[in-house]
């Protein structure tokens, strides 16, 4: 303040402006020091009473609600006191029926809250701060609340005013956004999906409507031109749906590819040329279904006789969530064939095709058909199946399984055998010998028998026929013979009293493609 010159009346003023920083402290006092020449005087000040402020809280609808539509709410902090100060006022505000969409900065809360926290620092004397909050109702609920409580850092006259509360009544949703029969979405596929916008008001008209469309987890593949569409990103889209007139309703279709998610998130908005949202249906998950399938192989025996059938089952099994449709069980030989073929399936080649229609969710189907390994696999070979369905399967690496086959062949071999001197005119027995010198059986063993000039053919046995182009040739077959086993027949020859010379007995098998022996036996 500067000097006070002695002996003359002169006088400094100030003033002071106290903070006040706690809820506790109601008094505040203060002294003065003056300091001169050689005098410090300590003059102290009188206690004083603090005036404590007071705050009050009250919210408001702006307007009715609407079921599936926003609703706009005011919330209005107040200071009642002409001198203090109010600071630190934290306000706490739960919503019933609704959740909250828009909120000031100074508020927070996770995604779509239905409790938010907002933090005001200070208020003037007499001064006010309001806000807005927007929330949507829920699509069946009869009211829509807003609660909000105050809490004050500074001392207040009264509490009871820092609470307010306002609840409306929700009317039916005059406009809606919905799906058409939107329950549920198969993965994988392109599909169609409906969504309409409904005016039920014979009063009330719109201008220059708009939807829109968002669908998480889907690739919006074609807006149909029903109405004037416009993608926004691959899964979101903005529709132009024009004036409604009364009561309405304007349709858009779309074609979609949905992910193989679990589930979809589908958000409906109308907003009008203001873009105000007079409609909002909230997220919603939508459960996406999908097929899949797996093929499993059952043999009972890995180890094999070559040519010999063994029966492989194949197993169909629907581990999805959607029917699977058409199913097919196709088996391919790497080489070999097959036998005994159940009604429902074809052949192409190398591979065996079975049809086993529908499959239910958590269902199966099975099909047996009989293997039979080639005659020239010499070590091993596969039977491979595949399940395929005619709807989309989700995951295919599970569809497919494989049997892999020891193959034991056998290793024919021929010989004749009989006496060494023919009596002429005589009937000699001839033994023809198919002997199986490999590790399997052999199954369908067969030869030509040819006998020379001078030996006639007498009571043919019933294993042979004659050869309709040569009456000394003959077919034969042998019974199956197992490992390091043989097979014969017997055939009687007669040679004439006139006869000089040899007679020839030949065999020769046709076996495709074994370790041939060709055995020929000649007498005098």
């Amino acid at each position: 303040m500067g000097d006070i010159r002695y002996g003359m009346e002169e006088r400094g003023a100030f003033s002071l402006y106290v903070y006040r920083d706690a809820r506790s402290v109601s008094q505040i006092s203060a002294g003065i020091v003056v300091l001169g020449d050689s005098v410090r005087t300590v003059n102290p000040l009188p206690r004083y009473t603090l005036d404590p402020g007071d705050v009050a809280v009250s919210v408001a609808s702006a307007q009715s609600c609407t079921m599936s539509t926003n609703c706009f709410w005011t919330v209005v902090v107040e200071s009642l006191h002409k001198y203090s100060w109010s600071s630190g006022i934290t306000l706490d505000v739960t919503v019933v029926g609704g959740e909250i969409v828009d909120m000031p900065a100074y508020c927070t809360g996770v995604f779509r809250p239905t409790v938010i926290t907002c933090t005001i620092y200070e208020l003037a004397p007499l001064a006010s701060q309001q806000f807005s909050l927007i929330t949507v109702t829920g699509e069946k609920a009869a009211i829509s609340k807003v609660d909000v409580s105050a809490t004050v850092h500074t001392l207040e006259a009264s509490e009871a005013n820092n609470v307010a509360s306002v609840q409306v009544t929700n009317q039916a949703a005059q406009l809606k956004a919905i799906g058409e029969n939107l329950t549920a979405l198969e993965a994988g596929i392109k599909q169609r999906v409906n969504f309409s916008v409904i005016s039920n008001s014979s009063s009330v008209s719109y201008q220059s409507l708009l939807l829109g469309i968002t669908i998480e987890d889907a690739t919006i593949v074609t807006p149909l031109i029903i109405k004037a569409c416009t993608l926004i990103s691959f899964y979101s889209a903005s529709c132009q749906l024009g004036e409604f007139a009364g009561v309405h309703t304007a349709s858009i279709a779309f074609d979609v590819n949905i992910a193989a998610a679990r589930s979809v998130r589908v958000l409906l908005s109308v907003t009008d040329m203001y873009d105000t949202t007079l409609s909002l249906e909230s997220y919603r998950l939508l459960p996406v279904v999908s097929t899949d399938v797996t093929g499993t192989l059952r043999v009972s025996n890995t180890h094999v006789n070559a040519g010999v059938g063994i029966p492989a089952t194949a197993i169909i099994e629907n581990i999805g969530s959607y029917s699977a449709g058409a199913a097919v069980a196709t088996f391919t030989a790497l080489p070999g064939g097959f036998a005994f073929l159940p009604s429902g399936c074809t052949t192409a080649g190398d591979t065996v095709s079975c049809s086993l229609g529908e499959i239910p969710v958590g269902g199966s189907a099975a099909v047996t058909v009989y293997f039979v390994p080639a005659r020239w696999v010499s070590v091993e070979c596969d039977l491979v199946m595949v399940a395929s369905i005619g709807n989309i399967d989700v995951n295919t690496s599970n569809d497919k399984d494989t049997a892999h086959f020891v193959v034991r062949n056998p290793l024919p071999r021929y010989a004749v055998s009989t006496m060494s001197v023919l009596s002429a005119g005589f009937v000699t027995p001839f033994a023809i010998a198919l002997q199986n010198d490999g590790p399997g059986w052999l199954a369908n063993g067969n030869a030509t028998v040819s006998i020379s000039q001078g030996g006639v053919i007498e009571s043919l046995p019933s294993a042979c026929v004659v050869s309709p182009l040569a009456a000394n040739t003959l077919f034969c077959w042998f019974a199956d013979a197992p490992p390091s086993g043989s097979s014969q027949v017997l055939i009687n020859v007669k040679v004439s009293r006139s006869f000089r010379g040899d007679i020839t007995v030949d065999v020769g098998g046709t076996i495709a493609n074994r370790n041939e022996y060709n055995e020929t036996l000649s007498i005098t």
